[in-house]
């Protein structure tokens, strides 16, 4: 793994931050079968910068809450980008924490539906955007991927508090009073 890069997961009381990374089997970074979190980009860099990692630019996030919010509301809508990012990030995390995902062999038709739903210049080289028609029973499948995907966030996540660890004045002249701000560096 040669660079790792920052995903934030949001959450209606908090959000936080993980590392991704890219390799013949993409993932998060974890220990003991647990995702490693971190609560703010002070620590997640700290980390980094501990282990003498290489960190990638830019943050993609996942609004947990919006997703949760559309499952309670019974999926009325399939936003078919925000869906299919989700199931591939939940599917890294499968493969990190070694824990089944209900979205890993089951369901490759609904899958190729949200990926071509993307309509991505490479894929889609038409005028006409593709727009997936859903079964109820699709629906009912979608929803249930993404639950367990859901799940699988919250029951394994676990805090690194590298912070504690260090000594904060390490810190002074870097913090720009957002503790999430991206653009936090080590000399």
């Amino acid at each position: 793994m040669e660079k790792l890069y920052v995903v934030e997961f949001q959450f209606a009381d908090r959000s936080f931050f993980c590392l991704w990374y890219t390799d013949d089997t993409d993932g998060l970074i974890s220990e003991e079968g647990k995702l490693i979190k971190f609560d703010s980009i002070i620590e997640l860099k700290a980390y980094v910068k501990e282990k003498e990692l290489s960190l990638g630019t830019g943050v993609t996030t996942y609004n947990i809450e919006h997703l949760e919010k559309q499952l309670e509301n019974g999926l009325k809508h399939v936003d078919c980008e925000e869906v299919l990012l989700f199931w591939n990030i939940s599917l890294d995390i499968s493969n990190s924490i070694a824990c089944p995902f209900l979205g890993t062999d089951n369901f490759h038709h609904i899958y190729e539906k949200l990926f071509y739903g993307n309509n991505l210049p490479a894929i889609n080289r038409s005028d006409e955007k593709y727009v997936p028609t859903w079964s109820g029973e699709e629906m009912h499948d979608i929803k249930n991927v993404v639950s367990d995907g859901v799940s699988i966030l919250k029951k394994r996540i676990a805090s690194i508090e590298y912070l504690k660890k260090l000594n904060a004045a390490y810190f002074k002249g870097y913090f720009t009073g957002d503790k999430r701000s991206i653009d936090l560096y080590y000399e």
